[in-house]
């Protein structure tokens, strides 16, 4: 199932999960595989961010 098709429930799901497994692959030093998820991670955010009515303001980059 596509992004596109998913509800906003599903959207928050598979971010935390993503979140979650992004985070352990840094910790893990498996750096290709955490930049796959937080390319993922970044998807899921700007497709909530889209179905809230927000997305305009999706910083999916460091600001720091």
């Amino acid at each position: 199932m596509g992004i596109e098709t998913k509800t906003i429930g599903q959207l928050i799901d598979e971010l935390c999960t993503t979140s979650q497994k992004c985070f352990r692959a840094q910790d893990d030093k498996d750096y290709e595989n955490a930049q796959q998820l937080n390319r993922r991670r970044c998807d899921l955010i700007r497709a909530i961010d889209k179905m809230s009515g927000q997305g305009e303001n999706s910083p999916t980059w460091k600001t720091y």
